[in-house]
C-alpha cells in the first residue's frame, strides 16, 4: 500500500463546501484539516469532544491526549507515526509505537482524530493511505480558507 505524508493545517468548528457537480452545500463540523504537498486537503471529522481536541492542540496542560503522550515518554515508548487508512468507520487509524529499550514495535487502533492529535503532540509524522487520500481529499483551492493563513496561524474560528 502507498501512503502520503500529510501535515496538520487547522482545526475548524465548521466548514461549508459546495460540491462542484451538484452545487449542494456540504457542511462539515467540526474537522481537523490535513494537507499534502500536492495541495490536497482532507477533512477528518471530530466525532466527540471537540473542546478536548482543540485544547490539546492549543496547549492546555490538563488534557488526556497530553497526559498519554507524557506517560508514553516516561515509559520510553516512542510514537513513531500515525496512519489513517479510512474515514468511513470508527477506529480506522493506527498509532505505531516502539519501545526505546528493546525496540519492540506495537500497533494500536485509534480514532483518526485522536491519532492525529497524539502524533502532533509527539512530533511524529502522519500518513494517509493514498486510496483514502484520493477518495476523500479536496483541492486546497476549493476550501474557503486561505491555506497560508491556516498554516501560519494554526487556528481559525
Amino acid at each position: 500500500m502507498k501512503y502520503t505524508r500529510v501535515r496538520f493545517l487547522n482545526i475548524v468548528k465548521s466548514l461549508q463546501l459546495t460540491s462542484p457537480s451538484e452545487k449542494v452545500p456540504l457542511k462539515l463540523a467540526p474537522v481537523i484539516l490535513l494537507g499534502d504537498d500536492a495541495k490536497r486537503i482532507i477533512a477528518v471529522a471530530i466525532k466527540e469532544n471537540f473542546s478536548l481536541i482543540e485544547g490539546a492542540l492549543r496547549g492546555d496542560s490538563l488534557n488526556p491526549h497530553r497526559l498519554l503522550v507524557s506517560i508514553l515518554k516516561k515509559l520510553n515508548i516512542e510514537i513513531v507515526k500515525a496512519v489513517i487508512y479510512s474515514l468511513e468507520e470508527s477506529y480506522c487509524a493506527k498509532l505505531f509505537l516502539q519501545t526505546r529499550v528493546n525496540e519492540k514495535k506495537v500497533e494500536v487502533e485509534a480514532e483518526p482524530c485522536d491519532a492525529i492529535v497524539i502524533s502532533i503532540l509527539a512530533k511524529a509524522p502522519i500518513f494517509v493511505e493514498e486510496k483514502t487520500m484520493q477518495e476523500f481529499s479536496i483541492d486546497a483551492s476549493k476550501i474557503p480558507i486561505n491555506p497560508q493563513y491556516i498554516v501560519k496561524n494554526g487556528f481559525t474560528d
